[in-house]
């Protein structure tokens, strides 16, 4: 851009932002049950933490370009954080992926009975870059709080894979990478797989 349709554009938003500050404080003196309801001030981590429970804590992730930042809290303990070097466009691609094997709509053989597989592997590296990172910090939780961003928000947190082990894992693992139909012997074999919401109660917030 120009020097002088750059330095217009800044003043633009300047003005803007102006506008919209002012606007905001009329708001919240004139009507401010309204004001809180629309434009609540962010909690911070000692408020958050008087919230929960002994037995609560609450995860919230956000994905920027190139890492994963994430945020562990529980009542009573310091704040946990990490900075994974996980790249968004991947995560978003393993998101919709295993978004997707549930999704039983676009199966040509469901009115048949035939129901395709569900990706348990995408479901346990989902675990593994989401959840592992912070399993130390989980015991003695029950409750678990997630506050995804947009990207992790369509994860169903509950069928999370904790441990890519056993006959049933394996089995089912391998059918889903060959596209194959499932057996009603194979339905069976879900109940055998460690699935997080086994562990914990789960509750989604969007943010």
């Amino acid at each position: 851009q120009p020097p002088g349709r750059l330095g217009s554009l800044h003043q633009t938003a300047a003005l803007i932002e102006s506008d919209l500050a002012r606007a905001t404080e009329r708001l919240r003196v004139t009507f401010p049950r309204y004001a809180e309801l629309m434009a609540p001030a962010p909690i911070d981590v000692s408020a958050a933490q008087d919230l929960l429970r002994p037995d609560e804590a609450l995860v919230s992730f956000l994905a920027l370009d190139d890492r994963l930042l994430v945020w562990f809290l529980r009542p009573g303990r310091p704040l946990v954080y990490r900075d994974q070097g996980h790249k968004r466009g991947d995560l978003t691609a393993l998101v919709r992926r295993v978004r997707s094997s549930l999704d039983q709509t676009g199966n040509s053989n469901l009115a048949a009975g035939h129901l395709s597989a569900f990706d348990v592997a995408g479901a346990h590296r989902l675990y593994d870059l989401l959840i592992d990172p912070i399993a130390a910090d989980l015991v003695g939780v029950k409750h678990l709080i997630v506050v995804p961003d947009d990207v992790l928000l369509p994860v169903p947190f509950g069928v999370l894979v904790t441990r890519a082990e056993g006959e049933a894992y394996e089995r089912l693992s391998d059918l889903h990478a060959r596209g194959a139909e499932l057996t009603p012997g194979d339905l069976g074999a879900y109940a055998h797989l460690s699935w997080l919401a086994s562990e914990y109660a789960i509750t989604v917030l969007p943010s």
